[in-house]
């Protein structure tokens, strides 16, 4: 063995090698580790997101219809909807998004893309409000308050639309975690198209259960402070 080199033979000299080499392992083996971890930890706090978003869909569905009744009482609520934040996946999507497959990006891009409008839409309807509160004082029946209601009565319909579109959209992509694919020609579509009839309906539902509540038992429980002009 007289090719091997003295220092190389040495017991010493090849324990030492193989510290190296075992160190080097476990470095590159705690960093493949911490990656991991990192990554399934921003995976699930993007889907605990979603779950906390449809939360907030469901009551906002809920002040949607409540709207309705207003508007069909000719009157006006005095109180709007607070935005609902999406601040995880503004900040972290982009860390994680090399890990996610292109299903799952392109619906968490099309879900959130989806909220912000909706945000925006909420937000105009409150500044609607704060603008034209005096209608809610009588019953409107001049032209002008004929117009106002008009148009609170197709912001809000637009609003419970886009509303329940981003509720089946986060709720498909809870169901199908893995792979929330999105078809524009198959079954997925379909049960998308029906969803969207059934909103339909029950927006008419909702308007048409109107005449069975009087406009100031909605009123009891509003808070006035947006509309009194005294503060």
């Amino acid at each position: 063995m007289s090719w091997i080199p003295d220092w190389l033979a040495s017991d010493k000299a090849l324990l030492s090698l193989a510290s190296i080499a075992i160190g080097w392992l476990l470095a590159q083996g705690t960093t493949l580790l911490k990656d991991w971890l990192n990554v399934k930890r921003l995976k699930s706090g993007l889907l605990i997101e979603l779950e906390d978003i449809r939360a907030q869909l469901d009551r906002m569905q809920l002040y949607n219809k409540r709207n309705l009744l207003f508007y069909e009482l000719k009157g006006l609520p005095n109180e709007g909807f607070p935005s609902i934040h999406n601040l995880f996946f503004r900040q972290y999507f982009k860390d994680v998004f090399g890990k996610l497959n292109r299903e799952q990006r392109i619906s968490y891009q099309l879900i959130h893309s989806l909220l912000d409008n909706l945000n925006q839409q909420q937000a105009l309807l409150m500044s609607f409000f704060e603008k034209k509160y005096e209608v809610r004082n009588g019953p409107a029946n001049s032209e002008d308050g004929h117009k106002i209601l008009r148009e609170f009565g197709d912001r809000v319909i637009a609003i419970h639309r886009n509303t329940m579109e981003v509720f089946w959209h986060t709720t498909y992509h809870l169901r199908n975690r893995e792979k929330p694919e999105l078809d524009y020609q198959g079954a997925v579509h379909e049960t998308y198209l029906r969803f969207l009839e059934d909103v339909e309906i029950d927006i008419r539902k909702t308007i048409e259960g109107a005449s069975t509540i009087k406009r100031e038992d909605l009123e009891k429980i509003l808070n006035e402070k947006p509309f009194r002009t005294d503060i």
